[in-house]
């Protein structure tokens, strides 16, 4: 490939910024500094005109794929934008004590809170109530469910239990 450095001014503003520019083949990258004050480093794809990579001082970084954000990261932590994929035999940590963890293999899938004394919370969310408890499966094993929802197992909905708050209607 061949590269050259260059001076890119902007038609809006007028602000000059030192630019460098990769082609490899048919693929043309710009990479330089951007924004009025220097504060915005970019990699673009200079051929189809769609950014790759943005840092930004104090506001994060920006990955994209053929020039549709995908992640991002600021002051909060990181958003991903679509579907985040791992592999097999991979195990996702999450908290401080890294003491929830998300396990998935070719044969196996769990769930597994490594602190003692925590129940597992099963949430949903609807519109008329946000994080609404759906199930609770507590540090006994047992499974507690919210009253007046009905349970339902098997392929076609074939067993249903029900209870209802005052006990007068509950059945399987």
């Amino acid at each position: 490939g061949t590269g050259a450095t260059f001076l890119e001014i902007n038609s809006t503003d007028g602000t000059v910024n030192p630019m460098v520019r990769m082609t490899n083949g048919d693929k043309t990258w710009d990479a330089g500094l951007r924004g009025d004050t220097n504060d915005c480093y970019v990699i673009r794809d200079h051929t189809a005109s769609k950014n790759a990579v943005v840092i930004q001082s104090g506001a994060g970084v920006k990955l994209y794929n053929n020039g549709l954000e995908k992640f991002r990261t600021n002051a909060g932590g990181a958003q991903v934008f679509g579907a985040l994929y791992a592999g097999d035999n991979t195990k996702h940590y999450f908290g401080d004590s890294n003491d929830l963890h998300i396990f998935h293999s070719s044969n196996e899938n769990n769930i597994a809170i490594n602190t003692v004394g925590q129940d597992l919370f099963f949430k949903s969310s609807a519109s008329s109530a946000q994080d609404t408890t759906s199930f609770v499966v507590r540090t006994d094993g047992s499974i507690t469910h919210p009253d007046n929802i009905q349970m339902k197992f098997g392929s076609s909905d074939d067993l249903k239990i029900y209870h209802n708050s005052s006990d007068t209607s509950s059945y399987v």
